[in-house]
């Protein structure tokens, strides 16, 4: 069995041409790995802690799909965690599209996720319309005017509405969306106000909110969001999540979603 596995391994690297930037990172998740650049943003907590967030609406039956996937660590996550065969990752940047294609192909999964090179904004030409019942996206946070930024950097398109902003991934998200299919979004809370409304303009209803602090005494610094795409009115609720216990050692919480 080990000597098959590491056969498939040496074979598909031989298939596989990494460039001078690109290393394979142990997901250390069973088998699983992930190609990432030096020159490339590379995946956080962030992208774990939405995956899991997700994962309780995913089952065998449900399309899924990861709005600005990079290099697709949300659909490798989620193809270990759930036992969906149709997950789609959808990145307009060609190197991130790239590194994900290569990693599906790495973890043998191309039976089970595919990735679509192509812009957020323009899905309507890529996608039928109400085709999804899952629209997960771990968006860039920051506004294009805040801060100094390199726009052709990729880092700095990973981090900021250089390509597409809040009101075009929601605006998308309402357009493949099902009637009651669900959205996750990880986001900053400072975007909160934006967001509401964004949601409530394209017909989707918020579910359910999850304040991720760093610390038990510090202000959440992300939020985790689940809306539904209704007409029906649905009472909120909130929870919080604490990422330490202490400078470098997770919470007991955060330990059980990384095994």
């Amino acid at each position: 069995m080990v000597t098959s596995f590491f056969l498939r391994y040496y074979t598909l690297m031989n298939k596989i041409e990494l460039d001078s930037d690109e290393k394979i990172y142990d997901l250390h998740i069973p088998k699983l790995k992930i190609i990432q650049s030096e020159k490339s943003f590379k995946y956080g907590i962030d992208a774990i802690l939405l995956s899991d967030y997700a994962k309780k609406s995913i089952d065998e039956q449900k399309s899924v799909i990861d709005l600005g996937t990079g290099n697709g660590i949300i659909p490798i996550i989620l193809s270990h965690i759930t036992n969906s065969n149709k997950i789609i990752g959808l990145e307009i940047q060609q190197k991130s599209f790239e590194m994900a294609k290569k990693s599906i192909v790495l973890n043998n999964l191309e039976n089970r996720i595919k990735v679509v090179h192509g812009d957020i904004k323009k899905v309507s030409n890529l996608f039928c319309k109400d085709s999804f019942d899952i629209v997960l996206s771990n968006p860039p946070y920051m506004k294009e005017n805040s801060g100094r930024i390199n726009k052709s950097s990729a880092k700095s398109i990973a981090r900021h509405e250089l390509l597409c902003n809040l009101n075009d991934v929601i605006k998308a998200t309402s357009f493949l969306l099902k009637n009651d299919g669900m959205f996750y979004l990880i986001h900053r809370p400072n975007r909160m106000t934006e967001i509401f409304s964004l949601l409530d303009e394209y017909g989707l209803k918020i579910a359910n909110l999850k304040y991720i602090h760093p610390f038990t005494d510090k202000e959440p610094t992300m939020v985790l969001i689940n809306a539904i795409k209704t007409t029906t009115e649905i009472n909120c609720i909130e929870e919080t999540l604490v990422i330490y216990e202490s400078i470098n050692n997770y919470t007991e919480e955060i330990k059980k979603i990384y095994r």
